[in-house]
C-alpha cells in the first residue's frame, strides 16, 4: 500500500468511527474491501464486464453508480450476453455495493431496484440425458469405462461418466488435482469451484471405478490433463454426429442431481453438489411423473 492509499484508508476509518459516511469511496476500493470477505463471491468477469462498459468504472465513486447508469450497463450486456449471466453478473456487482454498505462505505445504494430493467428470469432446463444417448457416445468413441482411455473422444466419454456419478461440474473436474483425489471423496478446494467454497465429494463405487481407469490412463498431476476448451470442442463434434440435438454437457450435472435425489436426503445433496441455497437444487432436481408414482 502507497503512503497515499494509506492516508485514505486512514480518513475513511476515521469517518466511519465518527459516524460519517465517507464520500469520496470508489468502487475500486470497496471492490478490494469485498475481496477481504471469506464469502466473497470472487468472479472477475462480472468487474471486468463492467469495465468494458465503462474504462473508468473502478474509479467512479459510488454514489455515481445511480439508476441511469445502471440500466445503461444492464442494455449493454443484454446486447452482448445471455440473459442468465446479465442477472448473475449484475447480483454479483451488487454484493459488492451491498458489502460497502454494511461496512458504511455508503449510506445507500443510489439505484432503484424497482427501476431496473433485468431481462426476465428464463425457465431451468429439464434436459436429461438417456442411457441410450450414452451409449451412442460410448460407441462413437469406442469407450468401455474399465479401459485405458487413448484418445479425446474416450476421455470425454470418461468426464461425462464421472461428472454424472459425482455432479460435479466439468471445469472442477479438470482442475482437480491427484493431490486431492483419496479413496473415498475428492475434496475441492475453493480456488477451482464456481461458488469459490471448497466441499468434499463422496465417490459410488462407480466413481471409485472410474478413478482407477484415469490412474492407469495417465501420468499427469491432474485427474483429467485436457483443457475445458478441448472438452466442450469434442463434445459438441461427437453430439453433432451422432445427432443429439438440444444436449449440453452441463446436462450431466442434472442427469447426476436427478439420480442422487434418489439416495441422499436433500441437505446432504446439497452439500454433495455445493449449494448453499436449497431453492437453487429445483434447477436441476428433474424427476419425471412416472419416477415420482414409484415412491409413491
Amino acid at each position: 500500500m502507497s503512503k497515499k492509499e494509506a492516508q485514505k484508508w486512514v480518513a475513511e476509518l476515521v469517518a466511519i468511527d465518527r459516524g460519517e459516511v465517507p464520500s469520496n469511496v470508489t468502487f475500486g476500493d470497496a471492490y478490494e474491501r469485498y475481496l477481504e470477505s471469506p464469502s466473497a463471491m470472487k468472479h472477475k468477469t462480472c468487474v471486468n464486464a463492467l469495465q468494458e462498459f465503462n474504462p473508468s468504472a473502478q474509479s467512479m465513486l459510488l454514489v455515481d453508480f445511480d439508476t441511469k447508469f445502471m440500466n445503461a450497463w444492464i442494455a449493454y450486456m443484454r446486447s452482448r450476453i445471455k440473459p442468465t449471466s446479465v442477472k448473475r453478473y449484475f447480483y454479483t456487482v451488487a454484493g459488492i455495493f451491498m458489502r460497502a454498505k454494511q461496512l458504511g462505505l455508503i449510506d445507500k445504494i443510489m439505484w432503484d431496484g424497482d427501476l431496473l430493467r433485468l431481462p426476465e428470469s428464463s425457465a431451468g432446463r429439464e434436459r436429461r440425458i438417456t442411457i441410450d444417448e450414452l451409449n451412442l457416445f460410448y460407441t462413437d468413441a469406442d469407450y468401455v469405462a474399465e479401459k485405458a482411455l487413448i484418445s479425446t473422444r474416450q476421455i470425454t466419454c470418461w468426464c461425462m461418466d464421472f461428472a454424472i456419478e459425482t455432479a460435479m461440474r466439468g471445469g472442477e473436474i479438470l482442475k482437480t488435482r491427484w493431490d486431492n483425489v483419496h479413496p473415498t471423496f475428492i475434496h475441492l478446494p475453493a480456488n477451482i469451484t464456481k461458488t469459490c467454497t471448497a466441499r468434499d465429494v463422496p465417490l459410488s463405487r462407480t466413481a471409485r471405478n472410474l478413478v482407477k481407469t484415469a490412474r492407469e490412463s495417465t501420468n499427469s498431476e491432474m485427474l483429467m490433463p485436457i483443457k475445458m476448451g478441448t472438452l466442450k470442442s469434442c463434445f459438441e463434434k461427437m453430439r453433432n454426429r451422432i445427432g443429439i440435438k438440444d444436449l449440453h454437457f452441463h446436462d450431466t450435472r442434472h442427469e447426476a442431481t436427478t439420480r442422487l435425489a434418489k439416495k441422499l436426503h436433500v441437505l446432504d445433496l446439497a452439500r454433495v453438489t455445493g449449494h448453499s441455497n436449497i431453492n437453487e437444487l429445483m434447477t436441476y432436481y428433474n424427476k419425471d411423473a412416472r419416477e415420482l408414482a414409484d415412491l409413491l
